[in-house]
Formats: structure tokens, C-alpha cells, sequence
């Protein structure tokens, strides 16, 4: 594993681990087909819109640009018997992450104090066009339809992404595994990173 802090408490981690992209691609297709809608459609006050399973909400016309969130990375609450291989390669994705929180408890030993060690992830899949934005991980104050008002966090956490694909910059680069887009911005460093495959992206959840 190779890390660096890029600033304010952004700590990119390459080489954690190997992923076999024609496994990967096999898993996905297996999840997208057992996993159920991911939305489901409400109306509050006349106005329509759409909750994904992270409690999400979407304006209907932003439901095509959201990317599928799968939460029972591991086959839980399907009635189906789940093969062994996936389970274990989401143990593998799983330990990567641990191994990257150490190291990035090594640049923030505090962090390791108020860490949630191991909790639920979640893996994130975007086709074409698909994507989240400019936003914030942690949880500020909101009510659906109404102003946002005090925009600090209610507490502090930490965001880890681990990236499953390469981003490229040509289409000359595709090869059915990896993607153009996607790099992930952070303004206050300021700096962009261009996700590698086995990569991890530790920050402060805040703006």
C-alpha cells in the first residue's frame, strides 16, 4: 500500500488491493438482478418524488441521473442462497478498508478514538450520465421541501471510498471495465483525484 495526505485530512491510499475485473463484473451482474427497486415513490404536499434505499430523496427527474445504491452487498434479506465466492470477495473489499483506516490512522492517530471500525457499507453503481454531484457525507439539518438553514455538520465523521474501476481520460483507454468521469473533487484542498482500481479515498465527511 502506498498513501499520502493531499491536505485537510485527505488521504489517498493506492494498491490496496487486486480486483479481478471479469469476477467484478460477474458479482454486479448477479446483485443487479436480486436486488429490488431501488426507489420507491412518494407525494408530500403535492410534490412528487422518489426515496432511494439509503433514504435518499430524488426529484423525479433526477431518478435517471442517480446512480443504484446496493446495501445488502452480501445477499441479506434475499431469499436466495448467495455463493460463497461473494461473500467472500465483500470480506476481502471489507478488510481493504480496514487496512486503509490504520494507515490513515497513522497520519490522525485521534481517529482512531472515534472511529466506527467495520460498519455496513454499500456499493455504488452509475451507468452513462449518472452521478451525485456536489455533496455533503455527513448529516447537516434538513427537511425535505424547505430552505436549508445552518449548513454545519451535527457531528464529525469520516468518508472511505474504495474504488473498484480505473478512470480514464480517452475513449481510447475504455476496455468494458473502466470509465471516463467520475473523478471525485475536493474544494477545500483544493484538489481532484482520478480513481484508480484497488484505490481508497479517506476524508472529513464535512463540506
Amino acid at each position: 500500500m502506498e498513501s499520502k495526505h493531499i491536505g485537510m485530512g485527505v488521504v489517498i491510499c493506492k494498491d490496496v488491493i487486486d480486483i479481478d475485473q471479469g469476477f467484478l463484473f460477474e458479482y454486479m451482474n448477479w446483485i443487479r438482478k436480486n436486488q429490488k427497486c431501488a426507489f420507491t415513490y412518494h407525494e408530500e404536499n403535492g410534490i412528487k418524488y422518489a426515496v432511494n434505499k439509503a433514504g435518499f430523496k430524488f426529484n423525479l427527474e433526477d431518478v435517471q441521473r442517480a446512480p443504484q445504491r446496493f446495501l445488502y452487498t452480501k445477499g441479506e434479506q434475499l431469499d436466495i442462497e448467495v455463493p460463497k465466492e461473494y461473500i467472500y470477495f465483500i470480506d476481502s473489499l471489507e478488510d481493504a478498508i480496514y487496512d486503509a483506516l490504520i494507515e490513515y490512522c497513522c497520519y490522525f492517530p485521534d481517529a482512531a478514538t472515534t472511529s466506527w471500525w467495520r460498519p455496513n457499507g454499500h456499493i455504488v453503481g452509475y451507468e452513462n450520465g449518472q452521478g451525485i454531484g456536489k455533496h455533503c457525507d455527513d448529516q447537516v439539518p434538513y427537511e425535505w421541501g424547505k430552505p436549508v438553514g445552518n449548513k454545519m455538520s451535527m457531528h464529525n465523521s469520516s468518508s472511505i471510498n474504495l474504488y473498484l474501476n480505473d478512470c480514464v481520460e480517452t475513449h481510447e483507454e475504455l476496455n468494458g471495465y473502466n470509465y471516463i468521469g467520475g473523478e471525485i473533487n475536493f474544494p477545500n484542498v483544493p484538489a481532484t483525484w482520478r480513481p484508480k482500481t484497488g484505490s481508497i479515498a479517506i476524508y472529513p465527511s464535512s463540506p
